[in-house]
């Protein structure tokens, strides 16, 4: 899982804009033959967007809205990584009305509406790699607040998410 973002000044070396996004959507084309047993696709795909969470059917070749939006504000630009033993999907950081954000959440596919909320970043964080080993959830590097280089973080933070969100 995972997301991810273009940024407003996007373009190319002489300065012209990149085109906007319209709404219109590029359907992937079907992943076949994939002959590494780590790789899987999964029947339903979710992207993280810029105000609502989105799934994408990769049999039908379909994208819509999940059944219902999450009550709490999904950061734009969230980072995702999907739990495999736990069915659950964990995103942090991104931006919160254009500030970087602390906050992280697991959702549990089957139910939107209850994010459960996990403790908060140790700085505010966005652009980072997520990945989930042995119950923990890792964070590697991205960036905080600030400018080049400063803001770019080089360390490795690990919580405990199974079995009990938090507990070390």
């Amino acid at each position: 899982m995972g997301s991810c973002g273009s940024s407003a000044k996007a373009g190319d070396a002489k300065g012209n804009a990149a085109p906007q996004f319209k709404g219109a959507g590029v359907i992937p084309k079907k992943i076949s033959g994939v002959k590494n047993e780590n790789v899987t696709v999964m029947d339903i795909v979710y992207l993280f967007g810029g105000s609502k969470i989105l799934q994408f059917d990769t049999k039908a070749m379909k994208i819509e809205n999940i059944p219902a939006q999450p009550t709490v504000v999904v950061p734009k630009r969230t980072q995702c990584e999907y739990l495999k033993d736990l069915n659950k999907i964990a995103v942090l950081g991104g931006t919160i009305d254009g500030h970087i954000t602390k906050v992280g959440y697991i959702f549990d596919p089957k139910d939107w509406t209850k994010a459960v909320k996990l403790p908060d970043f140790p700085k505010p964080i966005r652009y980072t790699t997520l990945a989930f080993y042995d119950g923990y959830l890792f964070t590697i590097g991205g960036e905080s607040e600030g400018a080049d280089p400063d803001n770019l973080l080089k360390d490795v933070y690990k919580l405990k998410i199974s079995p009990e969100v938090g507990t070390e």
